[in-house]
């Protein structure tokens, strides 16, 4: 991501999160995540830890916050700390929004504890990965459905 791009994600989130009474709990956890990663981009790791820190404290059931939280402690080899976050955020954001990237990481950190469990986390990640492109190529097929419609 350019320096500019990065700038102008964070002047949006800013700005979605000015107006966060008009939206729901999910997307400001969204929306206050994409913060930490576009600090993670510009590696503002102080920053990143902060803030992280301070969501946590608001909530401690944001399940991005502790995504977060375990990529901060996997970059620094911190791998059974990070092993405990990544842990937390699965089981918060199971019921509501599993996401490959928190199956991905949890695999990485058991790739580098030589646990042989991390195979059934990729797979889970691909899988859903799977998921999500089948359902964005069902919306693209709806849309031209609807293009063709209109016309």
């Amino acid at each position: 991501m350019e320096k500019n791009e990065i700038s102008e994600a964070n002047n949006n989130l800013n700005f979605l999160l000015i107006h966060e009474n008009l939206l729901d709990k999910e997307i400001i956890k969204m929306a206050r995540g994409l913060q930490i990663e576009c600090l993670f981009v510009e590696n503002r790791l102080d920053e990143v830890n902060e803030k992280i820190a301070r969501l946590l404290e608001i909530d401690d059931d944001n399940h991005h916050a502790h995504f977060y939280k375990s990529q901060l402690l996997f970059f620094s080899k911190n791998y059974d700390d990070a092993l405990k976050s990544i842990n937390k955020c699965l089981e918060k954001s199971e019921k509501i929004m599993p996401h490959p990237d928190f199956y991905m990481l949890k695999a990485m950190i058991l790739k580098e504890q030589d646990n042989e469990e991390y195979i059934y986390y990729e797979e889970k990640s691909k899988e859903l990965l799977k998921a999500r492109d089948f359902i964005m190529e069902a919306m693209d097929d709806l849309k031209v459905d609807e293009d063709m419609f209109k016309n």
